[in-house]
This record gives structure tokens, sequence and C-alpha cells, in this order.
């Protein structure tokens, strides 16, 4: 009886789980083992909760195949080479497989083959979504996510600043303004560069004589960082003074900002649209037998956890 039980248990038509009309026979899970290569199927067996989410993600291979075949979608170019496809693949079951398993070696050669080709209708079922996405439907979710997203991509308004730095101990501290009057002479960057590394306590100041670079408003934290970007080209007209430090500024060029145009990001944002959207579809024929309770054969998941140690042997 005991044996008879489990050939009952173990028949591969037998589902494990089952959700509205679409369950996952033993077969499946077998020919998802057979797919592992030979030193994995170790690892496989010994993970009960690998093993249980594989079996969900059999499941839903399975849900998105049978509501390919019940639309009658597979009748699409996109899906017409599958069969040949599997049909002609090389599939050599080593002998361990089958053996160990105890199945029979034909069975096992028609039951990896339906794996495979549910597993290819599957992947090539969001290009197919992508493919049957309406045009004229994509243009306008790109336009309005343009307009709703275009702020992300402005490219703002950056200064080429330079500095000179006098900090509290400097001998030139209390010589500030006549540093400033010096540069007020004569307030070209070439000038403020000199004047810069005669008197400037920044310590990058002989690598780059006080010039540094370009800078966006985020990039700067200074009290007096809105002043720098309201001011015109030049030397500015303040002696600023942070923590302790005094500084003096001169604005040598500013790049404006740059407004984003739909032309130059139309073709990202509908390939991002359509990714979304067609991935948006693939998850709503899984989530629509989600309506359903998952059954659970919970006699045969007690047997197919213990199944595939047979490969530790």
């Amino acid at each position: 009886k005991l044996i008879l039980l489990l050939a009952t248990l173990l028949n591969h038509d037998s589902y494990m789980v089952k959700q509205g009309d679409v369950s996952v026979p033993l077969a499946d899970l077998d020919s998802y083992v057979y797919l592992l290569s030979p030193e994995k199927r170790f690892g496989f067996a010994e993970d009960k909760f690998q093993i249980e989410d594989n079996i969900i993600t059999i499941l839903n291979i399975n849900i998105v195949y049978d509501y390919i075949v019940n639309s009658e979608l597979n009748s699409d170019p996109l899906f017409q080479p599958i069969q040949t496809i599997v049909n002609t693949k090389e599939i050599n079951l080593d002998n361990q497989f089958y053996e160990k398993l105890d199945i029979n070696k034909n069975l096992a050669y028609d039951n990896v083959r339906n794996f495979i080709k549910k597993k290819e209708y599957y992947m090539r079922m969001r290009t197919y979504l992508k493919n049957k996405l309406d045009d004229g439907e994509v243009n306008e979710l790109s336009k309005e996510y343009f307009l709703l997203n275009s702020s992300n991509w402005i490219i703002p308004e950056r200064r080429s600043l330079s500095m000179i730095q006098i900090k509290p101990k400097s001998s030139n501290f209390n010589n500030i303004e006549s540093i400033y009057s010096e540069l007020a002479v004569n307030p070209s960057e070439d000038n403020f560069e000199k004047i810069a590394l005669k008197y400037s306590d920044d310590p990058t100041v002989k690598l780059n004589k006080g010039n540094l670079s370009y800078f966006k408003r985020a990039d700067l934290n200074f009290p007096f960082t809105e002043k720098i970007f309201q001011a015109p080209t030049g030397l500015m007209s303040n002696i600023f003074k942070s923590e302790g430090s005094y500084y003096l500024i001169r604005i040598n060029s500013i790049k404006e900002q740059i407004k984003p145009k739909y032309n130059d990001f139309e073709k990202q944002i509908k390939n991002q649209l359509v990714d979304e959207v067609a991935e948006k579809q693939f998850q709503n024929i899984i989530n629509r037998q989600g309506n359903n309770p998952i059954e659970i054969n919970q006699e045969l998941m007690a047997h197919v956890f213990e199944r595939y140690k047979v490969f530790n042997e």
C-alpha cells in the first residue's frame, strides 16, 4: 500500500501547487532541475526555500503560457518558431538524472521539451506586449511624462569662480581691504590669479591660482552662495566672511541653465514607457490568477523536499 501511495503521489501529472485552473505538475519541477547543471543540483536539493521559490516561478510560467494558448496568441509570428526551436534543441539527459529520479527515459525527454516550450513562450511574451502597444498612446504618454519630469533633465546654471581666502591667523587678515583694492584697480582674471598666489591661504592656490572652475548652486555651501549666483561676471564688490575667514570672489564666466527639449529625450522616454507598460500588462496576466487561492498538495510537497536529495548520494 505504501508503494502504491508513493507511486500515486509521484505521478508526473500530479500537481504540487495549483492556482485557479493553472497548476505546477511534478514533471515541470523535474525538468527545471534537469536544466540546472549537475553541480548545482546538490545545492538545490538542500535548499527548501529555493525549491519553493522555483515552484512559484514555474507557476508564473504556466500562467503566462496558458494565457497565450487560451487567448490564441500562439499563432502570432513571434511565437511561431518556438516549436521548431524545441524540436531541434539538443537535449542529452544524463543517466544520473532519470535513473535517480526513477523516470521513464522517453517520458523525461518529453517533459523537458514541454517545459522548455513553456519557458520560450513566457520569455517572448514581454516582447509581444511591447510590439502590440499602440504608437499613438505611447506618443501621448511620452509627452505627458516629459512635462511631468522635465525638471529632472534641466542642466542648472554653472559659474566659473576664482577665490582668495584669508584665514584669521594670516598676517594679511587685517589687510583685507587693501588686498581688495589691489584687485579693484585691475579686476581682470590674470591679476586675480597673481593676487591669489601672493595672499590666498587656500591650500590649493599653488595648483589652481585661485581658479575653482565651474560650480552649480547646489555645489557651494557658503552663506553668500545666493549672492554669488545673483552677481554679474567680474570681481564681486563684497568682502565676504564665513567661519572666521575672509573671501574675495571673482565670477569668471557663466554657463546659463539649459532647459530640456522633448526631441532630445523622446526615444529614451518611449523606451522606458514601453518597458514599464509592457511589464505592467505582463504582471496583470499573472495577478489575475492571484484572485484565486493557492492550493498546495501537502502530501506531494512533503516528498518533493526529499526527492532531489538523491543527487547528493
